[in-house]
């Protein structure tokens, strides 16, 4: 068993948390970032990535398969898979973590060390995460972050503040205006004839 660490990949995008899961969770979005997979987003959903590159026996394929076993929608997506006929499998999670308004997309993969081939292939997966990574944030909107008052600066608060004010102070001069007489009232300069 070779002494290899976890393979961790980590990006950030100017989008909100929501809207990067829908790339994990639709088909359809999955495969702009991540076209060789497959991936179907409830517990026990089915995973994998499946690529061949270059012809004969110099090509390099790719076949793993897996189960999805952590699922917080929004949050979290987790995963065992084995490649071919490994008799290995790693674990992959992949975490969304709000940064304000930016989102940090983390992978980690486990399990390398028990390979003869430890080291190879746990740079092969850091380098495949972050080239993924890299094609999920190049396809992500950008979200530009909603004003709120607390986030303007403080002379132009203060100007939105003045002109609150002034439109309240103004509100009660417009309301001031004389209503019309009440026909049935001793002010209106008519003589109740039931009262004489």
């Amino acid at each position: 068993m070779a002494a290899v660490g976890p393979v961790i990949a980590r990006k950030r995008a100017r989008t909100s948390r929501e809207t990067v899961w829908t790339y994990f969770a639709d088909p359809a979005l999955l495969g702009a970032w991540w076209p060789d997979a497959s991936l179907t987003a409830v517990l026990g959903g089915a995973v994998s990535e499946q690529w061949v590159d270059g012809d004969g026996e110099a090509a390099a394929s790719r076949n793993a398969v897996g189960v999805i076993d952590v699922l917080i929608a929004g949050h979290a997506l987790g995963f065992r898979w084995r490649d071919g006929n490994d008799e290995h499998e790693t674990a992959v999670l992949m975490t969304l973590r709000s940064h304000g308004a930016e989102t940090e997309v983390m992978v980690t993969e486990t399990g390398f060390g028990r390979f003869a081939d430890a080291f190879e292939r746990t740079a092969d997966a850091q380098q495949s995460w972050i080239d993924l990574l890299e094609a999920l944030a190049a396809v992500l909107p950008e979200e530009l972050p909603e004003e709120s008052a607390e986030e303007l600066p403080a002379e132009i608060q203060a100007e939105i503040q003045a002109e609150i004010q002034a439109e309240i102070q103004a509100e009660p001069e417009a309301s001031a205006a004389p209503e019309p007489a009440d026909p049935d009232s001793e002010e209106s300069g008519t003589a109740d004839p039931n009262t004489a």
